[in-house]
């Protein structure tokens, strides 16, 4: 077998996998309903947008800063395992095809991704910006930019210079500035501006090329690969319970543990280390921020009173829908080793607190975009009954269903 063919194999075997996860979800859990909510929310809003839209509105802005991150943060896929240190690593110079298709294959998914998404700007773009020629040229140089910065994050990847996680943020922030710059400079017709930032990016593409190892980084691939198996795993234990153990990562986040230490009652112990251990979690707190941050944006640029309501309740769902599996000991299995007195009502504490606090950011967002302080008062009374029954009537039941040994 070679290594082209090991790759086809494995990739197949990854697709195969997801989509049998994917229909698993699809019949046993409400994750249609769930989507068929979001795009014909998402569809109206739309149509509210284009209705509401102002002839001053910064459109070239607003786009290179939602699609400058897309089109800079790529996730390099190559079904790379632990065991491959001792059986690939010897045939390390027959490998090069192996991670060429790598890199194909991770272009091809880029390149889809973002033609799905940059098609959802098709209307306000024909409407405000240009004709469907224009269009076609923008999708154009955002691939050329999207082209170059995989090239660019593979050489990164094989530097001879090793990188800190400090480090390696202001690169990241680095390659979207630059993106960002050179989308805004070409929808904005800023032919000298584009010109500098594909000058920058080529420089830095040779530069990076000439201080690329020809020894490929094992085990840093191999760790990527990891967390991206982890990451799709969370996503799905939304919807099903899929009991799978990972090897998780921590934060120490010093400045939120000094805000904990001072806000949080500690004869509360445990509820003071479930914050603690959530607010440190890789994967758990980054989604809280997501939620908020996404349903944030969607208040504000959509003016319908009814639809951020809409936006509000739905964002609590989707939260309720993560926290419900947090004491899950197959999906979070530290937390139990850690604290093995478990207690529902300390867990119920926690997403009590967390719901809470996006209810009361969520409403502050919408006050600001002009809802009246009598509805936004109405919601929070609707809500924060919502949030107590759910917390102390059905978590407790659910926590002991899912974990027979919580106590009560």
């Amino acid at each position: 077998m070679t290594t082209e063919q090991l790759f086809q194999k494995r990739m197949k075997h990854s697709w195969r996998q997801a989509i049998h996860i994917l229909v698993s979800i699809s019949r046993g859990s409400g994750f249609p309903i769930l989507i068929g909510m979001i795009v014909i929310f998402f569809y109206m809003g739309y149509q509210q947008f284009l209705t509401w839209y102002p002839a001053d509105f910064p459109l070239a802005l607003m786009l290179a800063i939602v699609y400058a991150p897309i089109i800079t943060f790529t996730n390099i896929r190559t079904w790379l395992q632990k065991a491959d240190l001792i059986f690939l690593l010897p045939l390390e110079h027959r490998m090069q095809s192996y991670f060429k298709q790598s890199l194909i294959y991770t272009g091809s998914v880029d390149l889809i991704r973002m033609l799905f998404l940059f098609s959802v700007a098709y209307p306000v773009f024909r409407l405000h910006m240009g004709s469907s020629l224009d269009y076609l040229l923008t999708l154009c140089w955002m691939i050329a930019l999207q082209i170059m910065n995989l090239l660019l994050k593979w050489n990164v990847l094989r530097s001879k210079q090793l990188f800190t996680p400090f480090q390696q943020k202001l690169w990241d922030l680095l390659r979207v500035f630059i993106i960002f710059f050179a989308l805004y400079t070409f929808l904005q017709h800023y032919w000298s501006g584009a010109l500098i930032s594909i000058i920058i990016m080529l420089v830095l593409l040779f530069q990076s090329q000439r201080n690329a190892s020809r020894i490929y980084p094992w085990e840093k691939m191999i760790q990527i690969e990891s967390n991206t198996r982890v990451r799709f795993l969370n996503w799905v234990n939304w919807f099903v319970d899929l009991p799978f153990h990972a090897e998780r990562t921590i934060y120490a986040r010093k400045w939120l543990m000094w805000i904990i230490q001072k806000t949080e009652r500690h004869q509360d112990a445990f509820l003071y280390l479930y914050t603690r251990s959530f607010i440190r979690d890789r994967d758990l707190f980054p989604m809280y921020l997501r939620i908020n941050f996404f349903f944030a944006c969607l208040i504000i640029f959509i003016p319908s009173v009814f639809f951020q309501f809409f936006a509000i309740a739905l964002s609590m769902i989707l939260e309720a829908i993560q926290l419900l599996d947090i004491a899950n000991p197959n999906r979070y299995p530290i937390w139990i080793s850690l604290y093995p007195q478990q207690n529902t009502l300390q867990w119920s504490r926690l997403i009590r607190n967390l719901l809470f606090v996006q209810m009361f950011f969520l409403s502050f967002v919408a006050y600001f975009s002009n809802i009246p302080l009598l509805s936004i008062c109405t919601l929070l009374l609707i809500g924060g009954i919502s949030i107590v029954l759910y917390v102390y009537l059905y978590l407790p039941f659910k926590f002991k269903k899912a974990n027979p040994t919580l106590l009560g």
